[in-house]
């Protein structure tokens, strides 16, 4: 597929929030071609898993009497995956 083609999935550029951009070069630390489409999917993937960590880190937060989430909660939750065997 090129990268000029139309995704087959439900998942297009307009719907994420991280720049195709900085994920193809994430992505290009890896790997010297990636198409449009698997950045796409990428940065879905990584939005996906930052807003249910951002969700599990603000119950963290209101659990210790707070409405800010603080880098220690998100280490909690980070810390509560790995004993869990990491994310889906």
């Amino acid at each position: 597929m090129s990268d000029n083609t139309t995704m087959t999935s439900d998942i297009d550029g307009n719907s994420i929030q991280l720049s195709k951009r900085q994920v193809k070069g994430i992505m290009h630390e890896h790997s010297g071609r990636v198409s449009d489409d698997a950045a796409i999917k990428m940065a879905h993937i990584a939005e996906r898993s930052i807003h249910r960590k951002a969700r599990a880190a603000a119950l963290v937060a209101q659990s210790n009497g707070r409405k800010t989430v603080k880098e220690e909660d998100i280490r909690v939750v980070e810390n509560i995956i790995n004993v869990m065997g990491g994310e889906e």
